[in-house]
This record gives C-alpha cells, structure tokens and sequence, in this order.
C-alpha cells in the first residue's frame, strides 16, 4: 500500500506536465507492484504441500511449511526491484524541472529514502537464511523494514503537503 501511495502521488504531480510518456510508466509500475503482489501470495501458498498442511498442528509440518524460504526470496525480490522502480522514475523528473538546486536535492532525498528499506531487505534475507528461518530473527527484520518502509512512503507525501501547507 505504501508503494501504491507513492505512485499515486507521483501520478497526481505529473498528470499536467508529462501525458503519454510518464502516464505509461505509471501504469507500467502499477501493473508490476500488482505482479510482485502476487508473486509474493502465490510463493507463500505454493510452497507448503500437501496445502492442508498450513493448518496441521500435530504432528508438526515438515520444514518446508515452517521456513518460507521461496517466500522470502519472491517477495525481497520483488521489494527491491520495486523499491529501486520508485526511485529511479521521478528523479529524471525533479532533476529536469525548474527548482532551485537545494529544492532539487530536498526532494531527491526524499524520494531516495526508499533506499534504505532496500538495504535492510538485502541485508535481511540472507541474514535469514542463515539463522535457518528463526521466526524471532525473521519478524525483528520484517518489522524493521515495514518501520522503514512506511517512513519513507509517508515523509515523501507528508513532506509534500507541508511544504505546500495544504
């Protein structure tokens, strides 16, 4: 949903200026976000089976069912590769446009605070693996990156609408 925002809010800034261009790779990232979504549910269905085993208590699942390994990896590698997405497309936006330079690098900055829950998700995943899928260690990380993720998708749009006071 914090992705989603983000675009949203890139679509609602360029909507006047860049029509078919940018409107394009909007929808093009909507579309991928839609897909990593997906990508992230079905690898975290599929790699249980039998899947009456997702519900089984006693005896205990086979590790397979326990350690989501193949969701770990489908969904950080969707986050970075989307993450990466919405840094990447407005910068040749804000660089191009008329602000002063110190206004250019506030709001690159901005925007590139998305890098950080890159960096704890390449961190996490093989720290992870690792530990052999301890839930305690996974939720510590998956915590973390949502704290983060969720900063950096609000400080972008809040700082926005503060800056221009409502």
């Amino acid at each position: 949903m914090c992705k989603f925002a983000i675009i949203f809010y890139l679509k609602r800034i360029t909507d006047n200026i860049y029509k078919s261009g940018y409107s394009l790779l909007v929808k093009v990232t909507y579309w991928f976000l839609g897909i990593t979504f997906l990508a992230s549910v079905v690898s975290t269905l599929a790699e249980c089976q039998p899947f009456d085993n997702y519900w089984q208590v006693l005896p205990t699942p086979e590790g397979s069912c326990r350690q989501g390994f193949v969701q770990l990896i489908a969904t950080a590698v969707g986050n970075v590769l989307s993450d990466l997405i919405l840094v990447v497309l407005p910068l040749p936006i804000v660089w191009s446009s008329k602000l002063g330079r110190a206004k250019q690098v506030q709001i690159s900055c901005l925007f590139c605070l998305s890098l950080v829950p890159v960096g704890i998700t390449l961190y996490r995943t093989p720290s992870i693996i690792q530990s052999r899928g301890a839930q305690a260690h996974r939720s510590l990380w998956a915590s973390l990156e949502i704290l983060f993720a969720t900063s950096a998708a609000n400080a972008l749009v809040l700082g926005t609408f503060m800056r221009d006071r409502g």
